[in-house]
């Protein structure tokens, strides 16, 4: 048995190693790595999903609409049977064009508030709880006028989701990762 091979070591112990460890006086070893990106907090991946529902509706909102401004241009025509017929079309090309800048407005600061509260811009979701302000005004506009039963439903619908993405992004979560953009 003498003279038997011994099993070899990896890697052997007479090799230097390939890779300096870092040391002091490393160039790179002063550094700290980059922080990991902030995920946001279920809150306000919540709220940033509710915001894109409350841009769907507002698009159904837009379409049904669309679709009620010949009712309400002729229920204008028997409250006023003294308008012509071409001030009558004007007006309802006027309406027309109202509801869909509006349509669009809502649709696009429902999706621009979901990417900076998505982004921890502190300032969104106080933008976002002001417009919801000025929506609960426009929801009891929108109740007080008779009829208008698609239009009013469809506005309650936006409204809650407005109150509860308020209430989401003002929890104790959310105050923390907006103010870690600071």
């Amino acid at each position: 048995a003498a003279g038997a091979a011994q099993p070899a070591s990896w890697p052997p112990p007479t090799s230097p190693p390939s890779w300096p460890p870092p040391s002091a006086t490393d160039a790179m070893a002063h550094y700290t790595p980059a922080p990991l990106p902030l995920r946001p907090p279920t809150s306000v991946f919540a709220a940033t999903w509710l915001m894109y529902a409350g841009a769907g509706f507002s698009v159904l909102w837009t379409l049904v609409n669309l679709t009620r401004i010949k009712d309400i241009k002729d229920a204008f025509v028997a409250r006023h049977p003294v308008l012509s017929a071409s001030a009558v079309k004007s007006l309802a090309g006027i309406a027309t064009v109202e509801v869909l800048v509006a349509g669009a407005a809502v649709i696009a600061l429902w999706l621009w508030l979901a990417y900076a509260s998505k982004q921890a811009r502190p300032w969104a979701r106080i933008a976002g709880t002001v417009l919801f302000a000025v929506d609960t005004f426009g929801l009891f506009v929108t109740l007080g006028v008779p009829g208008l039963r698609p239009t009013k439903g469809i506005s309650i619908v936006i409204w809650l989701i407005g109150l509860i993405t308020v209430i989401l992004l003002w929890q104790r979560d959310a105050n923390r990762y907006f103010s870690a953009r600071r």
